[in-house]
């Protein structure tokens, strides 16, 4: 972490990040209730060019200033320095005012906890300091609005969303991923159904450029939604690409199965559904997940249907592929 080169007292007020620091930071507030309030405010703002630094900057130097707060003997009495240390460092007022507004949702969250802290009494301070603000108001307004648990759990859906499509492109190693994932899909299962649905296609994604390296958290989920007892034609079966007759062909697939014990001869319909078009190469989690296939270790799934290679051949295998196309 780097820092403005002025600090007060040898303390941080102002928090700058590098921009690896920034993305794990983003990610870390995602389980932080407070922050998921202000940031849809923060990140308007800081598009609007009324501040340079990013919302994970802006919350991280209000819990900087609310802890250097709390530590104060008289917080009523000594609270009026400190927010002008911050507007002495901020790059400019409206900067100073999006952190100090930050800073009541934070005192609000956390106030409580420290014994003979009213901490209404100090966000009233604050508000007066700032109430003629002319971002003030508007502001107020944009955080009220999201407040309820319902409009929480949908918003850190959509964080999360938008995390799991940046890991695509940002470069983000498996084992970061992991790391950010684990814990807060742990949140998400205490969700509603259709919040973790929205979860769960990016999810698959991501687990897909990985080689299945998120098994794990894509069947946990799956595991919540009961997608053991979907019906096969529903969506929960991403790799079939005729949706109108999915139940056919998982039947045909399972037909050819039966009676079968060597891998190859287990993932030969498989093969054919995909020559035939009618699937794509399912990942090894979305063929575990569906009822009724044959067991096919994973090594010899990924074998037997890879692209490029030709396991099978022969006129009976053909014949299997164009009842495969017969069925669209």
């Amino acid at each position: 972490m780097h820092v403005k080169a002025k600090q007060i007292n040898n303390e941080i007020m102002i928090i700058h990040l590098e921009k690896e620091q920034l993305k794990q930071a983003r990610r870390d507030l995602l389980r932080d209730d407070v922050y998921i309030i202000f940031v849809d405010a923060l990140r308007q703002y800081h598009q609007e060019g009324y501040t340079t630094l990013a919302p994970a900057e802006l919350y991280l130097s209000a819990k900087s200033f609310v802890g250097d707060v709390l530590q104060l003997p008289d917080i009523i009495e000594g609270i009026a320095d400190e927010m002008d240390d911050i507007l002495d460092e901020a790059d400019n007022k409206d900067e100073a005012m999006l952190i100090m507004m930050v800073a009541t949702g934070v005192f609000w969250a956390v106030g409580k906890k420290y014994k003979g802290v009213d901490s209404d009494a100090v966000i009233r301070i604050i508000y007066d300091r700032w109430v003629d603000h002319p971002l003030f108001f508007p502001m107020l307004d944009i955080c009220a609005k999201k407040e309820q648990k319902k409009w929480l759990e949908g918003k850190k859906t959509n964080l999360l969303t938008c995390e799991l499509e940046s890991m695509k492109t940002d470069g983000t190693t498996e084992a970061e991923a992991r790391d950010f994932l684990h814990p807060f899909l742990q949140q998400v299962c205490e969700y509603s159904d259709d919040t973790i649905e929205k979860v769960l296609n990016p999810l698959r994604d991501l687990n897909e450029m990985h080689s299945g390296m998120f098994d794990e958290e894509v069947n946990m989920l799956k595991r919540k939604l009961g997608v053991r007892n979907y019906n096969p034609t529903a969506s929960v079966f991403p790799f079939i690409n005729d949706s109108k007759n999915a139940d056919l062909i998982l039947s045909k697939i399972k037909k050819y199965q039966s009676g079968k014990t060597k891998a190859k001869d287990l993932a030969m319909p498989v093969r054919a559904a995909i020559d035939a078009g009618v699937i794509r190469r399912p990942s090894f989690c979305e063929y575990d997940d569906v009822e009724g296939f044959a067991k096919i270790p994973k090594s010899s799934l990924s074998d037997y249907t890879k692209p490029g290679q030709h396991p099978y051949d022969g006129a009976a295998y053909e014949n299997i592929v164009k009842e495969f196309k017969n069925i669209v």
